[in-house]
C-alpha cells in the first residue's frame, strides 16, 4: 500500500539534511510516494528602500526566478538521495507565500491533497525564542489534518 508522505523542509537549513537522512533511514518505504516540499518566502525585504528605488520589476523577478531555481536544485539533490536508496516515487512542490503567511500556505497546501503523515524538521529553539517568534512546527501540527511527525 502506498502512502502518501509529505516531507517539508528548508533547504538552505542544516536541519534539512538531517530531516531526509532520518527519515530515509526510519520512517520512509520503498512503495512511499514523498513530496518534498519547501515554502519560498518571496515578499521578504532583501535591501534597504533607497535601494529598492533603484531596482525594477525585472530585476526582482529575476532575483524570484534565481531563489526558485536554487531551491529546486537543491531539492533535486534530496529527491536523488532517497532514489538512490530505493525510494523512486518522489516529488518536488515549491509553494510560494507572502512573509506572514508561511505556515498557512503550507497548511493551505496539505488541505488540498491527501497526505498520511508530514515530516518536519526541528530548528531547536530555545523556550525563550520559541516564545518570542513562534514555532513553525507548533502551529503547523495543531491545524492541519494529517498526522505529524517531528524530527529532532
Amino acid at each position: 500500500m502506498t502512502r502518501e508522505i509529505a516531507l517539508a523542509i528548508d533547504p538552505e537549513s542544516e536541519e534539512a539534511g538531517k530531516t531526509v537522512s532520518w527519515a530515509k533511514e526510519n520512517f520512509l518505504r520503498k512503495t512511499d510516494h514523498v513530496n518534498l516540499i519547501t515554502v519560498l518566502c518571496l515578499d521578504a525585504e532583501f535591501v534597504d528602500h533607497d535601494y529598492l528605488l533603484a531596482v525594477d520589476e525585472k530585476d526582482i523577478l529575476d532575483m524570484e526566478e534565481k531563489l526558485k531555481n536554487n531551491s529546486k536544485s537543491k531539492l533535486e539533490k534530496f529527491r536523488n538521495v532517497l532514489n538512490a536508496d530505493g525510494i523512486p516515487n518522489v516529488s518536488i512542490v515549491l509553494l510560494e507565500s507572502k512573509r506572514s503567511d508561511t505556515c498557512k500556505r503550507l497548511i493551505e497546501h496539505l488541505g488540498t491533497v491527501h497526505t498520511d503523515c508530514l515530516i518536519l524538521g526541528s530548528r531547536n529553539l530555545s523556550s525563550w525564542k520559541r516564545l518570542i517568534i513562534g514555532s513553525f512546527s507548533d502551529y503547523i501540527q495543531s491545524h492541519v489534518r494529517c498526522s505529524v511527525l517531528l524530527v529532532k
